[in-house]
């Protein structure tokens, strides 16, 4: 995993520098520039799918992509700062299922298996409703991990801008 991983560093420390999108192209640039890049790693990721591309080739990709959608930071805002909006409802989702990924990557593996054997008795195992109740019940399931064992590490500053 190194690629990935100091790939991640070089884009953290290309943000901590201001160096993202938004700040070095104009509003009406950064649109064409960040759909040009997208396109661009499209085509190279479908070549490259034919000669299975290498994990740095990847790392760099996602990177890029991570970079060039970077500007989706101020929708986000606007949206966070519009209480009792429908969007600020799902932002405040999407916040809670970022924040307890970790929970979720170490204990579904085991735990999955108890709301799957629930839902299976009202859907069959095929159906996009065994599917949709099975991962919401997991993640409901992940939630108290995250909430009184996960949340007591994390930084007070990550908790005031949750």
């Amino acid at each position: 995993y190194w690629p990935s991983f100091s790939v991640g560093i070089l884009l953290a420390y290309i943000f901590k520098q201001n160096l993202d999108l938004s700040s070095l192209l104009s509003n009406r640039y950064r649109l064409y520039i960040s759909v040009l890049f997208i396109v661009l790693i499209m085509a190279i990721t479908s070549i490259s799918i034919d000669t299975k591309p290498s994990n740095v080739l990847f790392a760099i990709i996602f990177a890029i992509v991570l970079w060039c959608v970077s500007p989706i930071e101020s929708v986000l805002s606007k949206i966070e700062n519009q209480p009792k909006s429908i969007s600020f409802y799902f932002f405040k989702v999407g916040i809670a299922l970022g924040a307890m990924s970790y929970s979720v990557y170490l204990l579904h593996g085991k735990l999955y298996a108890l709301p799957a054997m629930f839902v299976r008795q009202v859907f069959e195992k095929n159906s996009l409703w065994y599917n949709f109740l099975t991962i919401s019940c997991t993640l409901l399931i992940c939630y108290p991990f995250y909430y009184f064992v996960e949340r007591r590490f994390m930084s007070s500053h990550y908790l005031k801008n949750k």
